[in-house]
């Protein structure tokens, strides 16, 4: 399934670097990603790709869930 989340707290292209390795690293394939949104494709339990990001100190909420 596709998921876009909104992301908060990010001020720079390293912070978009460290939302993107965390996300990877829980099995998250990127379609884009920048610093106020990334769109993934993931299996499933969204809410851990949540979890990764606000244990990497940011804020991310799920704004859409498409199945493919």
């Amino acid at each position: 399934m596709n998921v876009e989340l909104e992301l908060s707290g990010l001020s720079c292209t390293g912070c978009v670097n460290v939302i993107k390795a965390v996300l990877e690293r829980t099995g998250a394939k990127f379609i884009k990603n920048d610093i106020d949104r990334t769109e993934m494709e993931v299996e499933s339990n969204i809410e851990k790709f949540v979890r990764v990001v606000e244990e990497a100190g940011y804020k991310a909420g799920i704004v859409t869930v498409q199945d493919q």
